[in-house]
């Protein structure tokens, strides 16, 4: 169901009493959230609004209802580097994500930090609402390169997320490209299954991390990088082929 939400950010206060909330999680948890997202004592009215579609639960449509607000040249674009929206964000939709159910939050949503935005650059990637959308804005000019960050259910971001979104030279350009080619199946643009044996995102991330330094594969057609990669990773290699056509 598609709706038009006000845009807010919390106070300081208000984040910390969020913080507070998502760390307690009480009984009564999605009607406190509720309440506090609207509380004029810990929020601040933004005078923007964004469409959000509750039935498509992709990371990509998150991050793509924020993006006019929020995005490149959007009237909002200076208050997307304030951590205190993005807590509100996750504040105000929390609910949603968890189709008001109270043991779906303790099964999954156990880490604060997936919900409450810190003054960690290393863990900004992890915020299940500001890692989509900073993915989003890594590869705004091509947003299919980085559908290996972006096809996942929102509360589950995964494996290639977890190793390849945190630095910044893996989540753009020719790597970004090359782990969608390995990792995304094309024809049901899902993470392919398998990908925890060998050849796996997190020794991706490695391999890359281990030339960072001896070759600029940020330079480089994603097409050659693919190339360049160990033999552990043919079977992934061998489908990207297939799969898009790479020469």
């Amino acid at each position: 169901m598609k709706k038009t939400i006000n845009l807010k950010s919390f106070t300081n206060a208000g984040t910390e009493k969020f913080r507070g909330l998502i760390t307690s999680k009480p009984a009564t948890l999605f009607a406190d959230l509720s309440e506090l997202a609207q509380d004029k004592n810990f929020t601040v009215d933004l005078g923007h609004s964004f469409e959000w579609d509750s039935s498509n639960r992709s990371r990509l449509s998150l991050a793509q209802a924020l993006w006019p607000v929020l995005g490149i040249d959007a009237p909002l674009q200076k208050t997307a580097d304030d951590s205190n929206v993005w807590n509100w964000i996750a504040c105000q939709l929390f609910e949603e994500f968890h189709k008001s159910d109270l043991s779906l939050v303790r099964k999954i949503s156990q880490e604060a930090a997936r919900w409450i935005v810190s003054d960690s650059i290393l863990r900004a990637h992890r915020h299940l609402i500001l890692g989509p959308f900073t993915c989003l804005k890594n590869n705004w000019k091509n947003q299919s390169a980085a559908s290996c960050l972006l096809v996942q259910d929102i509360l589950e971001p995964g494996e290639v997320v977890e190793r390849i979104s945190g630095k910044l030279e893996l989540s753009r350009g020719p790597a970004v490209q090359v782990a969608s080619w390995l990792y995304v199946d094309s024809a049901t643009s899902k993470i392919r299954s398998g990908i925890t044996s060998e050849g796996t995102p997190q020794e991706l991330s490695k391999y890359l991390n281990q030339i960072y330094l001896t070759v600029e594969y940020q330079e480089m057609p994603p097409k050659e990088l693919l190339k360049m990669l160990p033999k552990k990773f043919s079977k992934w290699v061998d489908l990207a082929k297939k799969d898009y056509k790479v020469p």
